[in-house]
């Protein structure tokens, strides 16, 4: 007996091992098995089979005594997994209990199986101010089985003290976790409380699903699983039939989406008192102080009161925005903000990484007041200490009469526990260079509402005082700014509408990390579909450029965002057949191209998708049997560029360095090339162009301006070393597999 066993490991297929013939295993069971040259891991078996078992290595033991994981919760893993590009083993093991430490298997109840044809129940929506209140209630008088999903650790401790329930999160010991789940298996935790990490919880089906705060953005942190935890359980809710209760008071922008269509019921909200939400001008005020008059007095109010205040404070952003007129510097293709590098002297935008430089003043009203403005809590601290020297003042004690945090203030709590609350600075939470930035602050103004009261105030100090999110949250009118944000998503291509996919490549090496991006990017990306459900859409990149994200644990890398292209986007791009040494095309002189036509443009678009489909760097027209004076290359910055009819009008220095060609797959060489050029060429959109290189696109440019005069790089080589090339070629031939070095030209 064959077993099939997933690990946590980035690869979409299991490993193969020999079943010892005392050892009896299961479909969702741990086990552990040998892999490679790094002694044992621990996965889990996805399939059991006959076959040939010669020189198949044997599981060495069993983890868990029966199934940790049912069919369905397979089936459910499998689909996280190819929704999200992700590894099955990845996603299944982070969605289970950490393995005893003890070498023999625990004795366990195997997971409970789906139920038998249930209908799928509409899943709810629950906005209203007492939503925590009703959801206690009715998990206390139901009988059946609930999982409640928090979006953070406190969260679900406080969730689990409130309803005596089992803790299934990274808050609580292994030890405990692993009792909580296989107390659910057993059916003796009717309720079970935890994070991302219990989505797949062996509780009995029908079971009522509960996601609390569904719009907070830690549903959906980096690292396995990767698909929000609304997708998760509503892919569940549908296949087991269970009831899913969605508690949001600002929900996400896809869940409304979601009501819009009818997919989703929203529950009425029961009203009540709002608090009066003020937004004040901090024109001329923050450089100095982080309080204006109106939040100085709510403060002074709430104190003769007895009242807490609640100062929320954004971390930096890092966002260049005018201090004059209040504008933000945006990406032109993806309207999001641009963030400053100071390393780069430059903007970068998050999504597309679009390169802009450093303006000197304001592109909207001219002025020269741009900077990454923000408070921080320490400062905010000593100048609130200095104006209101009797009052506690604390970023620690809860008690405190004036408390300086971050959003997480507003979770958890009872409505009215706060006497007001005040942003320092809401522009700081506006200018975040992401999409989402309109929805988290009217998501945050609508929290301190709800954390106030209705005898409560709002303080909001921004210089975006008619912007819509504000306006909307002040006038509690959820569809005014739904209606609006859903329009700038649908504009844009922004989710609900589209799904992006943001993937980052990392190896050992940079340069190996590149090509591994290099090779996604501008070809797009392809899901495969499996056979339950239509042939997946390819996705195509949100933006022209890749992301460069340093190093972290797994090596440095690439990141690159692709968007879900609409049909008109969909266009044929044709991959060109490179010719390869010994193709008279290559050795002649390439023609003047005499003007830039929408038929040039297409080639264009060819040469640069074969360039990264072949992993390269660079391309000239007559590697593809076109004999145009044109080529196209990496410049360097995650872009790619076009010269048309290019001039070298200066040079300089001398360099030798190692230098391959998609013409001579597998061959490389010493070549001595210029340290520096001075170039001159025509772009694809006509315009004349001007600019020096240095480095590695120096010798890409010079490297490629040699085939459009019909010479290679070989033969810059010594007689000697051109002749031990040309045997070998004679001799083998070109290698069928492309080059694993990232620099070929």
């Amino acid at each position: 007996m064959i077993a099939e066993v997933v690990f946590d490991l980035p690869l979409d297929h299991p490993f193969s091992y020999l079943l010892p013939g005392d050892l009896k295993l299961a479909c969702g069971q741990r086990v552990r098995a040998p892999l490679g040259g790094r002694g044992t891991r621990v996965g889990v078996v996805v399939a059991l089979r006959e076959g040939d078992e010669s020189g198949l290595r044997p599981v060495q033991h069993v983890v868990d005594a029966a199934p940790i994981v049912s069919a369905a919760g397979l089936d459910l893993g499998r689909w996280i997994a190819d929704e999200s590009l992700s590894s099955w083993g990845s996603t299944l093991l982070a969605l289970v209990p950490p393995p005893s430490r003890a070498r023999r298997a625990e004795s366990v109840a195997p997971a409970p199986d789906r139920a038998p044809s249930i209908p799928a129940h509409e899943p709810e929506l629950w906005t209203s101010a007492d939503r925590d209140e009703r959801l206690t209630a009715m998990l206390a008088a139901e009988s059946e089985a609930a999982l409640v999903i928090a979006p953070d650790t406190a969260s679900a401790a406080r969730w689990a003290r409130r309803l005596d329930a089992a803790r299934l999160d990274s808050g609580a010991g292994e030890a405990e976790r692993r009792e909580a789940w296989f107390a659910a298996a057993r059916g003796r935790a009717r309720v079970v409380v935890g994070t991302r990490g219990a989505l797949l919880a062996p509780l009995p089906p029908p079971t009522t699903l509960v996601l609390l705060e569904e719009h907070d953005p830690a549903h959906k942190p980096p690292g396995p699983p990767r698909l929000h935890s609304r997708d998760i359980l509503m892919r569940r809710a549908a296949l087991d039939g269970s009831r899913l209760i969605l508690l949001s008071g600002a929900p996400s922008v896809e869940s409304w989406a979601r009501v819009d269509e009818g997919a989703v019921r929203s529950l009425p909200d029961g009203g009540g008192a709002w608090p009066q939400i003020i937004a004040a001008d901090t024109r001329g005020i923050l450089r100095n102080h982080p309080l204006t008059l109106p939040l100085t007095r709510a403060i002074e109010e709430m104190s003769r009161r007895g009242r807490g205040v609640a100062l929320i404070v954004g971390r930096a952003t890092g966002v260049l925005g005018c201090n004059d007129c209040g504008a933000l510097l945006r990406c032109p293709d993806c309207a999001v903000p641009l963030q400053v590098r100071r390393d780069r002297r430059a903007l970068v935008c998050r999504l597309c990484a679009r390169v802009e430089p450093l303006p000197d003043r304001c592109p909207a009203c001219g002025g020269r007041r741009l900077a990454p403005f923000g408070w921080d809590p320490e400062r905010v601290e000593a100048s609130v200490r200095r104006r209101f020297p009797r009052l506690t003042v604390s970023r620690s004690d809860p008690g405190a009469q004036v408390v300086i945090g971050t959003s997480a203030l507003l979770r958890g709590g009872s409505p009215g526990r706060w006497g007001a609350v005040g942003f320092v600075w809401l522009d700081g939470f506006l200018r975040v260079p992401d999409f989402r930035a309109s929805e988290r602050v009217f998501q945050l103004l609508w929290a301190a509402a709800e954390a106030v009261g209705g005898s409560g105030r709002v303080i909001a100090q921004t210089l975006h005082a008619d912007h819509y999110a504000l306006a909307a949250a002040r006038n509690r009118e959820r569809e005014a700014f739904y209606r609006q944000e859903l329009g700038f998503r649908a504009e844009l291509g922004y989710p609900p509408y589209k799904r992006l996919c943001h993937v980052s490549a990392r190896g050992k090496t940079a340069a190996t990390a590149r090509g591994r991006a290099l090779a996604l990017r501008d070809q797009g990306l392809r899901r495969a579909a499996p056979a339950h459900r239509p042939r997946a859409p390819s996705l195509s990149r949100a933006g022209p450029a890749l992301r460069r994200c340093g190093r972290n644990r797994d090596g440095p890398g690439d990141d690159l965002v692709f968007r879900e292209p609409s049909e008109e986007d969909l266009h044929p791009v044709a991959l060109l057949d490179i010719k390869l040494y010994g193709d008279p095309s290559l050795r002649r002189k390439a023609s003047h191209v005499r003007e830039v036509t929408p038929e040039l443009r297409r080639l264009i678009g060819d040469m640069v998708e074969t360039m990264y489909h072949q992993i390269g760097i660079g391309l000239a027209a007559p590697q593809v049997g076109i004999p145009y004076r044109l080529l196209v290359m990496d410049d360097g910055k995650g872009g790619a560029r076009a010269l048309i009819n290019p001039i070298i009008t200066g040079r300089g220095g001398s360099v030798v360095d190692e230098e391959g060609c998609l013409s001579l797959p597998g061959i490389f060489g010493d070549v001595e090339r210029s340290k520096w050029i001075s170039v001159q060429a025509t772009d694809d959109d006509g315009k004349p162009i001007d600019f020096e290189a240095q480095g590695l696109l120096a010798r890409v440019i010079q490297h490629e301006m040699d085939h459009l005069d019909g010479v290679l790089f070989i033969d810059h080589l010594s007689p000697v070393a051109r002749d031990r090339i040309k045997k070998k070629i004679q001799k083998h031939g070109f290698p069928k597999e492309r080059s694993s070095r990232a620099f070929a030209l």
